[in-house]
């Protein structure tokens, strides 16, 4: 398969990279303990990882998308790794919060 095909098959391959990105972070974040209030270095600690662990499903279609294409998958990958460990990082501040208001 070419990488002309592998985006006829698969037009919203970016969306698809996006939601396993945003499912591995919180799957990652449901699963350890981390350390509240989180810090920056938490934050690019689980975004690195997000990246590596959704990079490795979508491995084993690197020969179809070629490597501009996987080159991309990279870049956006990082990126969307980061916006959702940002969020969460947003979000579990905002429940100690609400938390603390209520006790």
């Amino acid at each position: 398969m070419t990488p002309e095909q592998f985006l006829e098959r698969n037009p919203n391959w970016k969306q698809d990279a996006s939601e396993l990105c945003g499912l591995t972070v919180l799957r990652m974040i449901k699963d350890s303990r981390l350390p509240m209030p989180w810090t920056d270095e938490t934050v690019t600690l689980i975004g690195e990882m997000a990246t590596k662990m959704t990079l490795e499903i979508f491995e084993q279609h690197r020969a179809q998308m070629g490597d501009d294409l996987f080159g991309e998958l990279v870049l956006f990958m990082g990126e969307e790794a980061m916006r959702y460990a940002n969020l969460a990082r947003s979000g579990t501040e905002l429940s100690a919060a609400k938390r603390e208001t209520l006790q």
